[in-house]
């Protein structure tokens, strides 16, 4: 299969989301000094971070929230480059749209197969947002990694808020490593007009091999 490389939206379309910077006021008609631009404090960096990251997910979603897939889709990371999707940013794979808040993602080899997964002892904070809206999710996640609790969310496609969420919790007293790995796999069916369009993902990092939506 031909690999797919991972686009980061704020350099594909830089003119459509650039943010202007601030300016300092001109001096008025009484010729007083013009007066020095403010320095952005931490919160309006953040504020604009999310309006960018914001904007960069519109452009992926011409059709807006809740435009229903037409056909079920498989995803697998195979198809995928090994890369590093770096942090705060916002990039585009296929079907995916993936925004890294704090903390880069990798898509990395894992035995036979490529997967999704989070560098050891980074807390993730992310979303992993669909182009469409599905009634139906499929994922397999490896979890036998876990460096802190991990939070799954589903996010419903009108709200983009939250309807149902997992939780997987770090073993509190590790031996050594058994030389086996844990997989799972989650699956979530919408009642009509509920359907999902993305998952969050909070805490340590897991591995998400594949991705099943379903209209």
């Amino acid at each position: 299969m031909t690999s797919l490389p991972a686009v980061s939206v704020v350099e594909a379309f830089p003119s459509l989301i650039a943010k202007s910077a601030a300016s300092g006021r001109s001096p008025g008609a009484s010729g007083s000094a013009p007066r020095r631009p403010r320095k952005p404090s931490k919160a309006s960096t953040r504020s604009d971070a999310n309006a960018n990251a914001n904007a960069s997910v519109a452009l992926l979603m011409p059709h807006g929230r809740g435009a229903l897939g037409r056909e079920s889709i498989d995803i697998h990371f195979n198809d995928v480059e090994c890369q590093t999707l770096d942090r705060n940013g916002v990039h585009a794979i296929g079907e995916l749209i993936i925004e890294t808040r704090g903390a880069d993602l990798l898509i990395e080899q894992l035995d036979n197969e490529h997967v999704l997964t989070g560098r050891g002892g980074h807390h993730i904070d992310c979303r992993i947002l669909f182009r469409h809206a599905y009634g139906r999710m499929i994922c397999r996640l490896g979890v036998d990694r876990l460096t802190a609790d991990t939070h799954i969310g589903l996010i419903e496609s009108r709200s983009f808020k939250e309807i149902q969420s997992f939780n997987f919790s770090r073993p509190r007293h590790v031996g050594h490593d058994g030389g086996g790995s844990l997989w799972t796999h989650l699956e979530y069916r919408a009642s009509p007009l509920n359907e999902i369009q993305g998952i969050t993902w909070r805490g340590g990092s897991l591995r998400l091999a594949s991705l099943t939506l379903i209209p």
